[in-house]
């Protein structure tokens, strides 16, 4: 397992404020902050990146380069098709073997085996499509790009929005969503015509996530004025890290990280702050070999673990971790946190949780359930295999407000 804080990391726990917070909110990336699943989009960024870099594009003309990004676009586009199909039918298979059916019927040994031992079977999957993802090299290139770059990409091929200023009906937003990358193409001036062959590159965050994450952010710059006396007691402020399964950590930077620094930012009228987001992902590299630092459930729960271990080490006060997760990958974290929040309706996530006597209750009734600080400094009463859900990041933002009026 890699360092929370390896040296080359822009994070930098040992900054007196940053190391003296003692709450931390760990979210997903994929379905948790963004509305859907990311990973589709890696072959058509693979293709972008090999456009951009190429070294043919000066010796044949425009047409024939026009012609040749587009066969390796649908040469890279069909064989990951392929291989998401052989995960679904491999996925598929181990779900249906190993939980209880839709109609309440056991499946397999089930019965004999911890929920941690089925997330880790249901992990099995991905790692063996991931390693035959390295070995096609279908997502060669996407390795070599930056952040800065992939944001380039997205705001000339595609639109990155958090949806937070967004229309409240679906069906306009999805309007706005492809007038505006129609827009955005028409006005490309860049004669390679890369616009046409990437304008289906859309992310879009959860309504609220990018609000509530710059918030609590925006949040400590008062609070970390406490912290430059020695003296001072433990910040109240939160820090914020992304811990994922995906395969490219300058996704998760250009369409999540900054855009919340940039709102942090703008909502503070500074020019210049320091990084304070740590991504905890897979990665691949130029060649488009994945390396797994996050397989799965039990390499998630593992990171839970660690950053307790590391707010221990640091200091004897109490400490608060909240994850928010969406899928059966997240329920380990989400069981070892302080504060584990289920979003969105994964019926898989629910299933589990269901067959493994893992309640899952309404963020919005925590009140009945003691949600608050208690005579032994706990937050509540509820038991350990409990979860929360919630339907949107508008709800979790509620709660957090909740936590600073605790913490205050």
């Amino acid at each position: 397992m890699t360092s929370l804080f390896p040296p080359a990391s822009e994070y930098r726990s040992d900054h007196v404020g940053l190391s003296r917070r003692r709450r931390w909110l760990v979210v997903d990336f994929d379905g948790t902050c963004t509305e859907m699943d990311t990973t589709p989009l890696l072959p058509h960024l693979a293709a972008f990146v090999s456009r951009r870099r190429s070294s043919i594009d000066s010796t044949h003309a425009s047409s024939d380069v026009d012609a040749m990004h587009r066969h390796d676009l649908d040469r890279r586009l069909a064989l990951f098709r392929r291989l998401e199909d052989v995960y679904a039918k491999l996925y598929d298979d181990a779900k249906s073997s190993l939980l209880i059916s839709i109609d309440g019927t056991s499946g397999g040994d089930s019965d004999r085996r911890s929920i941690h031992d089925i997330l880790d079977a249901l992990d099995e999957p991905s790692t063996l499509v991931t390693g035959m993802v390295s070995e096609s090299r279908v997502l060669a290139g996407l390795g070599d790009i930056t952040a800065r770059e992939l944001e380039g990409a997205l705001r000339l091929y595609g639109i990155s929005t958090s949806n937070d200023d967004a229309d409240s009906s679906d069906d306009a937003d999805l309007g706005r969503i492809e007038e505006n990358t129609k827009t955005l193409i028409d006005d490309d001036n860049d004669s390679d015509g890369a616009g046409e062959l990437f304008r289906k590159v859309v992310i879009r965050l959860r309504r609220g996530c990018e609000d509530t994450l710059a918030r609590i952010l925006s949040e400590n710059e008062e609070n970390d004025s406490c912290c430059n006396d020695g003296d001072s007691p433990p910040c109240l402020g939160w820090s914020l890290a992304v811990l994922s399964i995906n395969w490219c950590p300058a996704l998760i930077d250009a369409s999540l990280v900054q855009p919340v620094l940039n709102r942090r930012r703008n909502s503070l009228g500074v020019h210049s702050f320091m990084r304070e987001i740590p991504i905890w992902s897979n990665q691949v590299n130029g060649e488009g070999e994945v390396k797994l630092h996050i397989p799965g459930a039990s390499a998630k729960r593992d990171r839970i673990i660690e950053l307790r271990r590391h707010l221990h080490m640091t200091s004897d006060s109490s400490s608060l971790i909240v994850y928010v997760g969406d899928s059966p990958t997240d329920i380990s974290a989400l069981l070892e946190a302080d504060i584990g929040i289920l979003i969105g309706n994964s019926n898989s996530a629910k299933l589990i949780a269901a067959r493994w006597s893992v309640q899952v209750v309404p963020l919005q009734k925590r009140d009945q359930y003691g949600f608050g600080r208690t005579v032994d400094g706990n937050l509540g009463n509820w038991p350990k295999n409990l979860l929360w859900h919630a339907e949107s990041w508008y709800e979790i933002d509620d709660m957090m407000i909740q936590l600073d009026e605790l913490w205050s």
